[in-house]
């Protein structure tokens, strides 16, 4: 389920994702999470993804809980939105 939190006036919203099989090889019947995201402006329509900014956790990230996950993803989402992210900007969503 998709969770979110207001940052510098944008909302970053993440889902920690449960992964059973890394790989093709198991690792126990907790699995282990990994996470999907983006930023967008409070109250945007999300059907136009140029409103957006996606992101998502590394290949090899894998987190032990849930709860890690979704920090991780928040932390993410706060780089993208402080301009620490290497490659995703919010730039351009500053005008929409």
């Amino acid at each position: 389920m998709w969770d979110s939190i207001q940052y510098d006036g944008f909302e970053i919203n993440v889902m920690p994702i449960l992964i059973n099989h890394a790989f093709g090889t198991p690792v126990g019947p907790n699995g282990r999470f990994r996470f999907s995201g983006y930023v967008c402006r409070p109250g945007v329509d999300l059907r136009h993804g140029y409103l957006t900014r996606a992101f998502q956790s590394l290949e090899f990230d894998l987190y032990e809980s849930e709860a890690q996950a979704r920090e991780a993803g928040y932390e993410m989402g706060r780089s993208i939105v402080d301009g620490r992210h290497p490659t995703i900007s919010v730039d351009d969503l500053q005008r929409a």
